[in-house]
């Protein structure tokens, strides 16, 4: 779209810097010269404007070119069609600084504390919506603390009381806090692994069925995060230690067109199903955040590696890990950005000590994008994602990506199979400093579509985001 108004720019541009004509003559030294006043300038012909001597043919690529100008005049064409809405609404909003007003109506003058309403989108579970509030320097050095609420979409009801600060106080120290409650009433389940049965009804392996159900989870959660912090974003360095108090109660789905999950599964098979799961999970963290902070991310790295055990308070122990690498390379005056990110996430034990909603899962707009959310689940999982990113606007980019993933029993089993693919684009709103959402569009099993704030954090709704 940009290009369209480059060529346009300099077409005018070289048309004032034409010079006089080459069959043009000087005027002789004793002829009149035309009264200003009265002289009538006439207008150049079109086809005289570039001022040819002989005006040139047609040239042999031309007619090489003919054919590829017309295929790909309908793609353009087509994309100028379908981005001048969006063209023309970025440029409404501009125009009137529509950002700037809502900004001043929501923050404080330090823009560092504000009430905002919140509004998700998922194909699959639909609009939610909530309200926020937060203050980013309670004490002085960034200190984030928040609460909110969300209605509607995967949730009934989700509340959460978050503090988080890379350096409390100004000190090294960093920490977090979490309090959260979420009432899920259609949450999907469709089978472990990926069994080859896709029909049938009553007391099916979970490992062996792969239909689309529904259940309904309450979740209480408590974690306490703390470590220390080395430099600042952008050359950041943090290590720490986590506890996480996980509480989940399950029954028969409230919400959804899909079966519930008991007609169809035997619960009996999916450990924890059928009781109150209680775990408490103790981690290591390590966290490497390397990108650039001025504006949009256009350089960089971001790592997040983490390690811990869940010891047996009641029935279930096992190993839990997960590692997430996301680099981000600069192609063009960090405009044009590609996006390179893999994780793998796991769980160790036997199987009767982990429970069914604790196995790592796929799908959603955070991990594999194109499936549903938690379409894929088993013991190991594993993702890749390349990500271009192109400008648009001042405040608004665009993005073309591709993720592949799998979820498995074994590590091993991953060069056995063949990846799941999903693959879309989307549109980047941001501000001068910082990302605010995005949209996007993606097809795997179908096409979904996702509002979200954080796509390329796999471990972002572990232990911190609604």
């Amino acid at each position: 779209m940009d290009s369209a108004w480059q060529v346009l720019a300099a077409a005018a541009l070289g048309s004032l810097l034409i010079s006089q004509p080459a069959f043009a003559q000087e005027p002789k030294a004793d002829a009149p010269k035309p009264d200003r006043a009265t002289a009538k300038k006439e207008p150049v012909r079109s086809d005289q404007a570039r001022g040819y001597e002989v005006e040139p043919g047609t040239e042999p690529e031309d007619v090489a070119l003919a054919v590829p100008r017309v295929i790909l005049a309908v793609p353009r064409y087509t994309l100028k069609l379908v981005f001048w809405p969006v063209k023309e609404t970025i440029e409404f909003v501009d125009r009137h600084a529509i950002v700037e007003r809502v900004t001043d109506f929501l923050y404080n003058d330090a823009r560092t504390a504000a009430i905002v309403p919140t509004f998700g989108i998922d194909s699959y579970f639909g609009p939610s919506f909530g309200a926020k509030a937060f203050h980013n320097d309670l004490a002085g050095h960034d200190e984030h603390a928040s609460i909110q609420a969300r209605f509607g979409g995967q949730y009934k009801l989700a509340t959460q009381l978050r503090f988080s600060a890379n350096n409390f106080g100004g000190s090294p120290l960093w920490l977090e806090s979490v309090a959260r409650y979420e009432s899920e009433p259609g949450l999907l389940f469709q089978g472990i692994g990926h069994g080859d049965s896709a029909q049938g009804a009553g007391g099916l392996d979970p490992r062996q069925a792969q239909i689309a159900t529904r259940y309904s989870q309450d979740r209480y959660l408590g974690l306490l995060r703390t470590g220390i912090t080395f430099g600042q974003p952008g050359e950041m360095l943090q290590l720490g230690a986590t506890g996480i108090y996980n509480v989940r109660d399950f029954e028969e789905k409230h919400r959804g067109r899909d079966p519930s999950i008991e007609q169809v599964y035997d619960t009996s098979q999916l450990v924890g199903f059928d009781e109150r799961v209680a775990t408490f999970e103790t981690d290591l963290n390590l966290i490497m955040d390397l990108r650039d902070v001025a504006g949009a991310t256009a350089s960089g790295a971001y790592l997040d590696v983490f390690g811990g055990y869940v010891p047996r308070i009641g029935k279930y122990s096992f190993w839990h890990h997960g590692a997430e690498l996301t680099g981000y390379i600069d192609l063009y005056k960090r405009t044009r950005v590609l996006v390179l990110r893999a994780f793998v996430e796991g769980v160790e034990g036997a199987d009767q000590d982990i429970p069914f909603a604790e196995l790592p899962r796929l799908g959603g707009p955070n991990r594999l994008r194109g499936y549903k959310l938690d379409r894929f689940r088993d013991e190991k999982t594993a993702v890749g994602t390349v990500e271009y990113r192109y400008p648009i606007h001042q405040y608004v980019a665009g993005s073309l990506f591709v993720d592949v993933g799998r979820a498995e029993r074994n590590y091993a089993d991953f060069f056995d199979t063949k990846w799941k693919t999903g693959f879309g684009g989307g549109f980047i709103l941001r501000s001068r400093d910082t990302q605010l959402f995005t949209f996007d569009i993606a097809y795997g099993d179908g096409i979904r579509f996702y509002l979200t704030t954080e796509p390329l954090r796999a471990f972002v709704k572990r232990d911190t985001e609604l």
